[in-house]
């Protein structure tokens, strides 16, 4: 990794502040560089799921005989979180519940990560980098090609990849994960062109009151997922 872990807790503070400094004017999100913010409030996501790996492993903040327990409570919340952010105005409860998700994953995904080697995690963020680029390459030079109805329909056929891979988990002992893997890459690069798209369409709308939060979690959530099966990828 170009930064440590522990050069995270520094970087963290700061591009939060930026990214507050540039989103807001008198305590309310501002429409004004909307793209440029929301990339701004990506890397603050990112930034905080990264520190928030680094204290799980240097604190230990969940204990491992309860990380089983709080993986399950923190999903069960997680999902009404994200339920919050699509479904409530108030922007303090949004950022909460966006703060909320991203540090739950970042404190559950120490174990993960552990289990690979550094190097391969390094080479991991270069190909993750590469394909989100390329992704966004794509969406910018032919938004036409990225049809809505298709996205529902992606959607759909990702839950049923899910149901199918928990079957895989549990009944074949992940026989098939790097199978798996390697159609949820397709899967999140494509997610991060219609979200990308969607991004960019709100840029264009923007009157009143920005709303970063949810195409922020829709990314982080994208770029976490094609990192995580690269890396299965990359280690098999």
């Amino acid at each position: 990794m170009f930064l440590s872990l522990q050069d995270f807790t520094i970087v963290t503070p700061l591009v939060l502040l930026l990214t507050f400094y540039s989103s807001f004017k008198k305590g309310k999100p501002t429409c004004d560089k909307y793209l440029f913010n929301s990339c701004l409030y990506i890397l603050s996501a990112l930034c905080v799921f990264i520190s928030s790996v680094y204290y799980q492993r240097e604190n230990k903040l969940v204990p491992e005989d309860k990380l089983s327990m709080f993986a399950l409570g923190g999903l069960l919340l997680s999902i009404l979180a994200i339920f919050a952010i699509y479904k409530t105005q108030n922007i303090v409860v949004k950022h909460a519940c966006l703060a909320f998700i991203v540090i739950f994953l970042g404190l559950v995904s120490d174990q993960f990560y552990k289990e690979f080697d550094q190097q391969l995690i390094d080479e991991t963020l270069i190909r993750t980098s590469v394909l989100s680029g390329i992704a966004l390459v794509i969406t910018v030079m032919f938004p036409h090609i990225l049809k809505e109805s298709f996205y529902t329909k992606l959607v759909y056929i990702f839950f049923f990849l899910v149901i199918a891979h928990f079957i895989d988990i549990i009944f074949f002992k992940s026989s098939h994960q790097v199978t798996f893997s390697y159609v949820f890459i397709l899967i999140f690069f494509v997610f991060i062109m219609y979200d990308s798209k969607f991004i960019m369409q709100r840029a264009v709308t923007c009157k009143n009151n920005a709303d970063y939060v949810g195409g922020t979690l829709d990314i982080f959530l994208d770029l976490i997922n094609l990192f995580q099966n690269l890396l299965i990828v990359g280690d098999n």
